[in-house]
C-alpha cells in the first residue's frame, strides 16, 4: 500500500498577529483540532474586531482600547497537520514560530 508522511507540528505568536491564511495553501496544511480551529480564526480576526470610537466617551474608549490590546499580547497556539515540512522561515516571516514537529508514515488508503 502506498504510504505518505503525515507532519503534526504547533505554530504560536501573539493573538495580535494575524493568522498568516496563505500558509494553509503554501504548505498544505489544516488544524489538527476544532480548538485550534477556532484559535486560528481568533487570530485572523483580531485587528478587524478593535475597539470603533462611535458612541464611547474618551474613557470608555480608551478603556476599550487597552483591554483589546492586551487581548492581543495573549500567546495563542495552534496545532497543525501538514503532507509537507513546515516552511518554519516563511513562518516567522509573519511572526509565527514553528515548535514539535513530528512525522509518521500513514497508508494513503487507510
Amino acid at each position: 500500500m502506498p504510504k505518505i508522511k503525515l507532519f503534526k507540528y504547533t505554530v504560536s505568536s501573539r493573538r495580535s498577529n494575524h493568522f498568516p491564511i496563505d500558509q494553509l495553501r503554501y504548505d498544505q496544511c489544516w488544524a489538527d483540532d476544532s480548538e485550534s480551529a477556532n484559535h486560528m480564526s481568533a487570530a485572523f480576526h483580531h485587528a478587524a474586531d478593535r475597539p470603533r470610537r462611535s458612541g464611547m466617551s474618551d474613557v470608555q474608549f480608551e478603556t476599550a482600547i487597552v483591554e483589546h490590546e492586551k487581548e492581543g499580547q495573549e500567546i495563542i497556539k495552534i496545532n497543525m497537520e501538514s503532507i509537507k515540512d513546515p516552511t518554519v522561515a516563511r513562518w516567522a516571516s509573519f511572526g509565527w514560530s514553528v515548535r514539535m514537529i513530528t512525522s509518521t508514515k500513514i497508508d494513503l488508503y487507510q
